[in-house]
């Protein structure tokens, strides 16, 4: 890895020397006008209005991830703002400098000190911003507008921000327009919010950023390949700067043509290929294969960030398109319940938080993937298989790859009905829902639902006070850590309202009003929670033995007949309709 950064740096040495006025291409190809701004259309239609029809604000608040364009809008939108013929053409500040007028050719060439900009870090004491406020007095020299574009604005000690909150309340003159800019928005004090008009800047979209590199390589006679260039966008993140500079740093890499496993090299990640594989045996029951596979792509000097960040996206796509997708071969992952899956991406964004800071990244990383093995193998376990080879290395950046999951799952290797006979009934899954509330109570918080259970009798919101009233007649019996709740209704009818979808959905609306109270509710009659439920319920709070939480005797036929995907069938089977057309539906009783 250092050998590669070696030959980058010697190489740029040389190209420097060659041409003394050598620029980086980020700086070379930075927008002009608001035309060539990437990404972010609609606010560049709201300033190009407010330009259009002369509603100037006094303050602008630009916020954003770096590298997504901050300064250089802020840069192009002062020369729009003072170009003489902006209204006649919006494109004077493209690229050809023959039509440019004055205006716009002053604040180019730096010949002007109409347009200060000022950077925030070092521009940070209360004496700084009074010296501004005294400069604000004098009028502008050339340009129409006097214009202050003050960098990363967060790091202002409080004092400063206070300084400044009084120039931007009483402006001294209606010709001079303060442009901040800021990377960490939550950092902005609310007085001087409420006097800006605040932009926030989105992400390039993974497109926007292909799109501009390929201009920029046209430009440029780059000779790349494709799928290098996919590449490059995919790890930008969103930063067409990233993206700019990495595509920088490979022409100077390589003379000839840059393929895509020059930027694996480049950036020290693995092939997607050895992550499928790496998923595949944390199914598998032989742990000591995981291990020795693990090591041997760690000590393969890679970043062990992108490592992580790249398996994290490989695991939630396979994940969900094994929903997606009829024709998917990764059907295992179905069997794998909703408290399974948790847990498994808990542990991966655990040991992402944890791996910046830590300083045996490897050893925490291989621990990580022990522990989520256990995890899996526990419920779940696929054959060993052999066929790894044919995989498309491109299926991170592209949305569906079902070629190469036929490649490593082939049909005839595993049969699926051997899971299908481990599933659950639906008595299990129901009982272990309610036992995994009657486990963990939380006390507290079942205490403040019952003392605010009084105002569902008159709920405010006529459209909710029907099912809130219900709610009222039903019982909060308990809530556990993970924001599970148990109610109780008196009868059966009730019971069929309350977990129809609409009311569910109504539910969490008036439950979660406030703040996040519940995740998910289970209801029950309260004669089986008085006869049945309780006196277990009790008899463990005794003991603390969960063996006692013994479920067995309750008898669930009720509630499987009225589950929610019973009483919700109708809705499902409209929406089936509306999606495929009437003819094609067909209703099948199992």
């Amino acid at each position: 890895m250092f050998k590669i950064f070696f030959k980058i740096i010697i190489k740029g040495f040389f190209l420097a020397k060659k041409d003394m006025n050598y620029q980086a291409l980020y700086r070379k190809h930075r927008p002009k006008n608001l035309k060539n701004i990437v990404g972010q259309n609609i606010i560049i239609q709201v300033l190009k209005n407010a330009i259009k029809y002369q509603k100037i604000h006094h303050c602008y608040l630009f916020s954003g991830d770096k590298g997504i364009g901050k300064t250089t809008l802020a840069k192009v939108f002062s020369k729009a703002i003072n170009c003489s013929c902006f209204l006649a053409k919006e494109d004077c500040c493209a690229n050809n400098n023959k039509d440019v007028c004055k205006s716009c050719a002053a604040i180019d060439q730096q010949a002007t000190l109409d347009v200060v900009e000022i950077d925030g870090a070092s521009y940070s004491g209360v004496d700084d911003i009074r010296e501004l406020k005294k400069q604000l007095h004098y009028k502008s020299n050339l340009l129409k507008y006097k214009i202050y574009i003050i960098d990363e604005i967060h790091v202002l000690s409080s004092n400063a921000f206070n300084a400044l909150l009084q120039i931007l309340e009483e402006p001294s003159s209606n010709v001079v327009v303060f442009i901040l800019i800021t990377s960490e928005f939550n950092k902005i004090p609310k007085n001087i919010l409420s006097r800006a008009q605040h932009f926030r800047l989105n992400n390039i979209s993974y497109e926007d950023i292909q799109n501009r590199l390929k201009l920029i390589v046209s430009i440029e006679n780059i000779n790349i390949s494709e799928e290098a260039l996919q590449k490059i966008s995919f790890y930008s993140n969103g930063s067409l700067r990233d993206s700019i500079n990495l595509l920088d740093q490979v022409r100077s890499y390589k003379n000839d043509i840059i393929e895509e496993k020059d930027i694996v090299e480049i950036l020290s990640i693995i092939s997607e290929k050895k992550i499928a594989k790496l998923f595949h045996l944390l199914f598998q029951n032989d742990v000591k294969i995981l291990i020795s596979f693990l090591q041997e792509i760690l000590e393969s000097n890679i970043n062990y960030v992108l490592f992580l960040n790249d398996f994290i996206n490989f695991a939630f796509k396979k994940i969900i398109n094994c929903y997606e997708n009829p024709e998917e071969n990764f059907h295992f992952l179905k069997k794998l319940n909703f408290q399974t899956k948790e847990k498994f991406f808990q542990k991966l964004s655990e040991s992402q938080n944890n791996l910046k800071s830590s300083e045996h990244k490897k050893y925490l990383l291989i621990i990580c993937f022990i522990q989520i093995h256990d995890l899996l193998t526990t419920q779940i376990n696929v054959p060993k298989i052999e066929n790894l080879n044919k995989i498309n290395n491109n299926s991170l950046i592209k949305t569906k790859d079902t070629n190469f999951k036929k490649e490593l799952f082939p049909k005839n290797n595993y049969n699926y009905n051997n899971i299908e006979k481990k599933e659950k009934t639906f008595k299990q899954a129901f009982l272990n829902d309610i036992i995994n509330i009657l486990i963990s109570p939380n006390n507290e918080e079942i205490n403040l639902i019952c003392k605010g259970w009084k105002k569902l009798e008159n709920y405010p919101i006529p459209k909710l006070a029907g099912i809130a009233r219900l709610l009222y007649q039903s019982k909060a019996l308990l809530i556990n850590f993970n924001k599970e709740f148990l109610l109780s209704c008196e009868n059966e009818e009730d019971y069929k309202i309350l977990l129809k979808n609409d009311s569910r959905i109504q539910i969490e609306q008036i439950l979660n009003a406030k703040r996040k109270l519940i995740n998910k509710y289970f209801v029950i009659l309260n004669k089986d929670w008085e006869k049945i439920i309780k006196p277990v319920y009790l008899k463990f709070l005794e003991t603390k033995n969960k063996e006692d939480l013994n479920l067995n005797s309750f008898e669930t036929d009720f509630y499987e007949k009225n589950s929610t995907l019973k009483l919700n069938e109708g809705i499902f089977i409209e929406k089936a309709k509306e999606l495929f057309t009437s003819e094609k539906v067909k209703i099948i009783h199992e």
